[in-house]
């Protein structure tokens, strides 16, 4: 366990000036452009190396990690569907204008935050815990992965480390979605090669990679699984291996996990899932293919949305699109419970439907508490249904040959079920936005319901899209038609994604 001490957030204000100023940044981009989720994001994100690594790093955040993040902001709007290219387009032609500002506001920053610390005591900590490293072990020895919770943190700090060691330290790595391909995979490569001596790492290299040369793993930032422990205590493979936190009690973690121990084997496998506590032999967990890919309890849900996200091109709600739910009898205090009655997913060969007696025959006499023992009763919860369920899902998947030896959707899946399934990611009707989107002039007196006219109901739409459809703009999912019908009369109809027309009555105004 590492101590240090702890930097005065009284005196600093370091998350409020942070926040202050980025927000300040991004006020270029207009709503339709970076949403408000995204936006916070970054806000946030700020606040965070701010706070934990100091003005240093938060320095090179805004000038460096700002631009990234809106780049992959932009990547995946076009991602997700091809028909927000316009508005990726038009996000990235702002970047210019906005690093002609991110200079000038590092500039600033020089200036007015020059009396705040450079890093923080926790970063000062992690120096000198290296420097100790580094002089207790040979130079050939000295390689290990830092933990951190964030990507962005791994950018930050490896600039740190570099910064401060004047040589090319240590390298990021993060998950699938905020680093491409290419880039961790050469981190890592150049890891395993001894380029580099350090890792900064997310969890994402938790699991799957083999780094037999790694001799200390420091997890810099709280972790709040077991997983995360078991996982990061398995890299070392030094003969004498060390591992500090500087957050959490090891001696705890140890105690709580200890039967949960796994080791990641396969070095070319960085989608594999961990060895879940709960061993059901021939049947959970499920692994299939040379690279001894992993389906359990615990991956099966993520699975199964991606594949769904993936082969359709499109979002979806999957409680509204996969599951199918009854009330079930049961003993008091609840007279009736929620369960899982069925799930589909669509596929190439058309919507894939897996009922409740397909689940129970693959379990057999494995009863829900056998799989999750740390749950009281998991059969009332419907989090723990899912899992149950699902995993005989996703293990049809691949029997089916829809997903490959890395769970991701085959081929056929992603070139094919998009066209076999046109109409499964819709909204189901009961779901539907069904108020009246209008008022006739001549029934607005009867009908109209107190401050129904003052009310901003596109906005109210935009704001239902929005939560519906979080990676889209309202604009590429909403169509707006409005005529005029004659003097100050509008008669409007909205379409929605799967082709559902909402007709109004004349109105006298847009907004009506």
């Amino acid at each position: 366990r590492v101590s240090w001490e702890e930097d005065d957030d009284s005196e600093y204000q370091f998350g409020d000036l942070a926040r202050l100023k980025v927000q300040a940044l991004l006020e270029m981009f207009p709503g339709y452009l970076l949403r408000e989720e995204g936006r916070r994001k970054i806000i946030n994100s700020a606040a965070s190396v701010y706070t934990n690594l100091g003005l240093q790093a938060f320095l090179y955040f805004v000038q460096k990690c700002i631009v990234l993040q809106l780049e992959n902001i932009a990547a995946r709007m076009i991602e997700v569907n091809p028909q927000n290219t316009q508005w990726a387009e038009q996000l990235l032609k702002r970047i210019p204008v906005l690093q002609d500002s991110l200079h000038k506001a590092i500039n600033e920053a020089k200036v007015s935050l020059g009396s705040h610390p450079f890093v923080t005591r926790k970063v000062e900590r992690l120096f000198l815990l290296l420097d100790e490293l580094q002089t207790t072990q040979q130079m050939q020895a000295f390689c290990g992965i830092i933990f951190v919770e964030t990507h962005v943190a791994t950018h930050c700090l490896a600039e740190l480390l570099n910064t401060r060691y004047q040589r090319k330290l240590a390298l990021p790595v993060a998950g699938l979605g905020p680093m491409p391909d290419t880039e961790r995979n050469g981190n890592i490569q150049a890891f395993q090669m001894r380029k580099v001596a350090i890792l900064v790492a997310t969890n994402a290299l938790e699991e799957g990679i083999d780094l037999p040369d790694c001799s200390f793993v420091i997890r810099f930032d709280r972790f709040h699984v077991y997983k995360s422990h078991i996982q990061g205590s398995g890299r070392p493979r030094s003969k004498d291996p060390k591992i500090y936190y500087f957050h959490n009690e090891p001696v705890q973690e140890m105690a709580a996990a200890e039967e949960m121990y796994r080791v990641a084997k396969n070095p070319k496998d960085t989608t594999k899932g961990w060895q879940p506590q709960v061993v059901i032999p021939d049947l959970h967990p499920f692994t299939h293919g040379p690279s001894g890919a992993c389906v359990d309890v615990d991956n099966c849900i993520r699975i199964l949305n991606q594949y769904c996200q993936q082969t359709l091109r499109q979002p979806l709600d999957p409680d509204l699109c996969m599951y199918r739910f009854v009330d079930e009898e049961c003993a008091l205090p609840r007279k009736t419970q929620r369960i899982v009655e069925s799930v589909q997913y669509p596929s190439p060969d058309g919507v894939q439907v897996v009922h409740l007696d397909d689940v129970k025959s693959y379990w057999g006499a494995t009863k829900m508490t056998d799989l999750f023992p740390m749950d009281p009763a998991p059969e009332r919860s419907i989090k723990a249904q899912k899992r149950w369920f699902v995993f005989v899902v996703v293990v049809g998947m691949v029997k089916r040959g829809f997903l490959d030896d890395q769970n991701r959707p085959t081929t056929r899946a992603l070139a094919d079920t998009a066209a076999t399934c046109p109409g499964f990611a819709m909204v189901q009707k009961e779901f539907m936005l069904q108020p009246e989107i209008g008022v006739s002039v001549a029934a607005a007196t009867s009908k109209q319901v107190p401050g129904l006219a003052e009310a901003n109901w596109k906005g109210k739409l935009q704001e239902w899209v929005q939560q519906l459809y979080p990676n889209h703009c309202p604009k590429s999912v909403l169509h707006y038609d409005t005529d005029q019908v004659g003097g100050q009369v509008f008669h409007s109809v909205v379409t929605l994604p799967a082709g559902q027309q909402f007709e109004g009555c004349n109105c006298k105004s847009k907004v009506k």
